[in-house]
């Protein structure tokens, strides 16, 4: 896990912890697996296939699960609600979301 400080011309107020981790935004009974691609106190930037791409709208619901490696002690299941601020096409068919989290609940 890496992080990346202020860089010039960077508009983000907090700091963003590089970390890959399964990631699964809950569309009533669908669930959409994904993965991050890097975590701040406030956001979240996660990769989804591109097919599943148009049925993320701008309010989410997810879940992103943190092993023992990320929190240094026992695993932990983060549920989230937020809104999806800026979508980008990937070589690969994925597409990334970045989503702006705005409440959440921890369980251990």
């Amino acid at each position: 896990m890496s992080h990346d400080l202020f860089r010039e011309g960077d508009r983000r107020a907090f700091t963003r912890y590089r970390v890959t981790m399964p990631l699964v935004v809950l569309l009533g009974d669908h669930r959409i697996s994904a993965y991050t691609r890097d975590v701040s106190e406030h956001g979240v930037f996660f990769l989804v296939d591109s097919g599943d791409e148009g049925r993320i709208q701008n309010q989410i619901e997810f879940l992103i699960d943190f092993p023992p490696e990320v929190t240094l002690s026992a695993y932990c299941s983060v549920r989230c609600s937020g809104i999806v601020v800026r979508k980008e096409r990937s070589l690969n068919l994925l597409t990334g979301m970045g989503a702006r989290i705005l409440q959440y609940s921890i369980s251990v």
